[in-house]
C-alpha cells in the first residue's frame, strides 16, 4: 500500500517522522509506503 501526502512546504515535511512513528504503532506489520510531495 502507498499513501501520498501533499504538503505546502518544508515545514510540513517536519511531521513526516512523527506520522511514520504513529502509523508504525497503529499498523504493526502493515506499514504503507509514505510519499511526501511539496506543492510548488
Amino acid at each position: 500500500m502507498r499513501i501520498t501526502i501533499m504538503v505546502e512546504g518544508e515545514t510540513e515535511k517536519a511531521f513526516k517522522q512523527h506520522l511514520r512513528e504513529y502509523l508504525q504503532k497503529k499498523l504493526a506489520g502493515k506499514m504503507p509506503k509514505l510519499d511526501f510531495h511539496c506543492k510548488k
